[in-house]
């Protein structure tokens, strides 16, 4: 499925349990990598709004590749 093509070659969860996600600077900084594009989703306060960020992103992506 196009969801498991977007997330291969990268860890299914992290030391947050989140993918694409570390700390930086007391803040979490969200990233995703598609086709070799590194999508910077910046710096959040918490794990849940980079999370949230990064699930987004990957919605959007995934719904451009079936468009």
């Amino acid at each position: 499925s196009s969801d498991i093509a977007l997330m291969r070659n990268t860890r299914s969860t992290n030391v947050y349990g989140c993918t694409g996600i570390h700390k930086e600077n007391q803040k979490y900084r969200s990233v995703i990598n598609r086709h070799g594009v590194r999508y910077d989703l910046g710096l959040h306060n918490t794990i849940e709004e980079a999370q949230r960020s990064y699930l987004t992103k990957r919605d959007e992506l995934l719904a451009d590749n079936v468009a």
